[in-house]
Parts: structure tokens; C-alpha cells; sequence
């Protein structure tokens, strides 16, 4: 039973409420007795907007995270067609960020580029840090890294220039190809590139409060270590939202027999070129210019002696010249360690 005032206290009050006081027209924290006999403050009211775009996200998503590593490297290797070196690339877990924090932390000149990703509603962003992309451009050129230190500033510009801008869509194809292979277990994306930005004022892809799952790649090439970033806003991924928080399943014992067996079919099927080496000889360039017809150049086999077996340019074994049908052929003798093949 809640506590009650006694007469004392009763009269008490009126007696503060007749004399002024009390104020009965400002406000007044609320007082209220504990059972004790204590009085306590009422707790804080604290205001919740109904029709605000924040979002409370809890939990995080490996089976994204584990998308984000099998894409950094199929990107190395796109990288690496593109005429780079082939980098190194490492992805961060993927953190929930608002969309105005992001683009906030993209230095001017910025390189913006907005992918659809079908069939998933809204865009995504893949952005260069400056230093990289003008190092990467320098690289792809044939030229030296420059600009390559995260610490040295860009010069800002207004626009990027055309070969700078299909250089940028070039790196956007590119990593829209790996995506595209990286999701292909959960989903069929299909990324395409839009356009590229040096800023991130007039995007028109979404409000500042926005919330987006960002996550950074390490890049190293030729040198030169910067970052590029994705941001995927997290309402395009509420359709794919419990598959991605789901744990990657381990390969089994089975599935991992299942891919040796593929592995060992697809090299079993690889073509190699297969020769034999009659013998050597080392001569000064007067006597190769004074070669004649008909003149015997002596080699450092012995006659009938073993030949070495080359696979692919490299020594691998011995093997013995025969005749076959009319035709040389080679008696196959034995493997051996390159390092005793060779002469």
C-alpha cells in the first residue's frame, strides 16, 4: 500500500501553500516518498521521435564480413589485369555508420563513385582515397607512385579530368566484377557502375542520418598503402539482413573431399609442353659467326647416355632417345630434383 501523509505533515503543507511559499505556478521536480520515508526524484522523461531515421543496430554480420574478404581478393586479381602489380588488399569487419559520417571522412578531391546493385534497392559507394588513386594512376601509366603518403595533401580541384574519370571507372568495374563474385553464394548482385564524384554534397543517395555499412580495404601496391571504402546503405540489406548475420558454415569433411577431387580433375586436364635436351655446348662469338655447313659442333652428352626431360621448361627427369615407328621418341628413366637434372 503506497505511504500516506500524516495530519502534521497535512497541515504542514497547507500552512507553506497559504504563506507563498510554495510556487504553484512554475515548474518544480516532482517529489515523492520511498518507503523508506525517503524522498526520491521521479526519473528523467526522455523524448523518443517517432518518425526519426536513426536506427538501433545490434549484432554483427559475419557472413558480410567473410562477402568483404572473399571480395578483397578477387579484387587483387582485377587489379592485377588492369596492368598493376598484383596488391595486397585486407578488409575490415563491417561497422554501421551514418552516411554524413562517411562521406565526411573523404578527402577533397574526393573519388565518389555510385554503383547500383541490383536487384537490391539503393546505391552504393565505392570510394579511393585521393593519395591512392592518383598513385594508382601514376602506376597504371608506367610512371612512379606519387602523392603516395596518406599524410601529403592533394591539390583540390573542382572536377577530375577525363582520363582521371574513366581511370575511376575502370577501378569501379573492376571492383564491381569482384562484388558481383563475392555474393554470389547469398545473392545474384549485379553492380553496375554510375558515375563518379568528387564530392559528397550533392550525392542525392540518401539523408546525412542515414545509416550504411561501411567497411575499408588495405590496399598495398607497388610501394604505395591507402584505403578504399564501400558503403552499402543498411536498408538494401534488410531483404538479405538474416543470411548475412548468420555465421559462415564450416566446409565439411565431405564438401572439402568434394573440391580435392575437382581441384586434382581441373590439373589433370592442364597441357604441358614436354622436351628433351640432346646437350650443350659453349662457343666464342668469332667461331659462332665462322659456323660452316657441314662443320660438327661438339655437345657435352656422351653418346647413349640419358637425356634431360624438361616439363614446362623446367628439368624434371631423365629419358633415353629411341626409335619408334620411324619416328625420335624418348624412353622415359626417372624422376629426378631439378637441382641434379641440371648441367
Amino acid at each position: 500500500m503506497p505511504p500516506t501523509l500524516s495530519q502534521n505533515e497535512v497541515d504542514a503543507l497547507m500552512e507553506a501553500l497559504q504563506d507563498g511559499r510554495i510556487d504553484t505556478d512554475s515548474e518544480k521536480t516532482v517529489v515523492t516518498r520511498a518507503p523508506g520515508g525517503a524522498s526520491d526524484k521521479a526519473p528523467e522523461v526522455k523524448p523518443y521521435d517517432l518518425v526519426s531515421r536513426e536506427r538501433v543496430v545490434r549484432g554483427r554480420m559475419p557472413t558480410l564480413d567473410a562477402i568483404h574478404g572473399r571480395l578483397a581478393r578477387r579484387l587483387a586479381q582485377n587489379l592485377a589485369e588492369l596492368g598493376l602489380p598484383e596488391p595486397e588488399i585486407a578488409a575490415d569487419p563491417a561497422a554501421p555508420q551514418k552516411m554524413g559520417e562517411f562521406l565526411s571522412y573523404q578527402a577533397s578531391p574526393a573519388c565518389i563513385n555510385l554503383l547500383s546493385i541490383a536487384p537490391l534497392q539503393g546505391t552504393a559507394l565505392f570510394c579511393v582515397q585521393p593519395n591512392l588513386f592518383f598513385a594508382l594512376l601514376s602506376i597504371a601509366f608506367g610512371g612512379q607512385a606519387v602523392a603516395a603518403d596518406a599524410a601529403l595533401p592533394v591539390r583540390p580541384r573542382p572536377d577530375l579530368s577525363a582520363v582521371e574519370t574513366e581511370f575511376a571507372r575502370m577501378l569501379s568495374e573492376a571492383f564491381a566484377r569482384a562484388a558481383a563474385e563475392a555474393w554470389s553464394e547469398v545473392l545474384a548482385l549485379k553492380p553496375a557502375y554510375l558515375r563518379t564524384e568528387v564530392s559528397g554534397d550533392h550525392l542525392m543517395t540518401g539523408a546525412s542520418g542515414d545509416l550504411v555499412m561501411a567497411c575499408t580495404f588495405t590496399v598495398r601496391v607497388g610501394g604505395v598503402e591507402g584505403r578504399m571504402e564501400l558503403a552499402l546503405p543498411y536498408g538494401s540489406l534488410e531483404p538479405v539482413k538474416p543470411r548475412l548475420a548468420e555465421h559462415p558454415q564450416e566446409e565439411s569433411p565431405a564438401d572439402r573431399e568434394r573440391w580435392l577431387r575437382n581441384l586434382r580433375l581441373a590439373v589433370a586436364n592442364v597441357p604441358l609442353r614436354l622436351s628433351v635436351e640432346l646437350g650443350r655446348s659453349r662457343m666464342s662469338l668469332r667461331r659462332l659467326l665462322d659456323l660452316q655447313a657441314g662443320q660438327i659442333v661438339r655437345l657435352d652428352e656422351h653418346p647413349g647416355g640419358p637425356l634431360r626431360l624438361f616439363l614446362g621448361g623446367v628439368p624434371k627427369g631423365l629419358a633415353a632417345p629411341v626409335e619408334q615407328n620411324g619416328k625420335f621418341a624418348i624412353e622415359f628413366l626417372e624422376w629426378r630434383n631439378p637441382d641434379d637434372v641440371r648441367g
